[in-house]
């Protein structure tokens, strides 16, 4: 059997969120505006900030803290090219990189690194190395309900002055 959805928010009563215009509704909620029925509707102009804001407040949240559902390992590549000074070897973050927990089996505070765009500077001579990192994770059934809270209330700082004007 289906849950009735709540008008205002668009999700399932006494459930989770599972879409991103269930928590742009939620935003918009704390703002006292109405809720939108799709993020793609370009003749509104909030549906158009909002699918433009989203992104970028879920990118920010997420690095906030360190969300044990964003958490990622990976294996990255040494480069060919070494930096100028200070480190002898660059590695390639991964694409959905964002924020570093561990290098290998140490804490980042206890290796002498630095990251330059998309580049993690490190004295080394292994060709590639272990990174522990936190990723930008799109996938919004697997996010914990305090990470909702904090990225809603992100969204919803990001869209009161250009959705109400304050």
């Amino acid at each position: 059997m289906l849950k009735p959805l709540d008008r205002q928010t668009g999700i399932a009563m006494a459930g989770k969120p599972t879409a991103e215009i269930h928590l742009v509704n939620l935003a918009l909620m704390q703002l006292k505006q109405r809720s939108l029925t799709s993020l793609t509707d370009t003749n509104d102009i909030v549906s158009e900030i909002a699918a433009n804001v989203s992104p970028v407040c879920r990118r920010s949240a997420l690095r906030r803290g360190f969300w044990n559902f964003a958490k990622k390992r990976a294996s990255i590549p040494k480069l060919v090219a070494a930096p100028a000074f200070d480190y002898d070897s660059y590695y390639q973050l991964p694409n959905d990189y964002l924020k570093l927990h561990r290098i290998g089996e140490q804490d980042c505070c206890d290796v002498d690194y630095d990251i330059e765009g998309t580049k993690l500077l490190l004295d080394g001579t292994d060709n590639s190395i272990y990174i522990t990192y936190t990723r930008d994770e799109e996938d919004i059934s697997i996010w914990d309900a305090a990470f909702v809270d904090a990225y809603v209330l992100e969204l919803a700082i990001k869209l009161c002055m250009p959705v109400t004007g304050d």
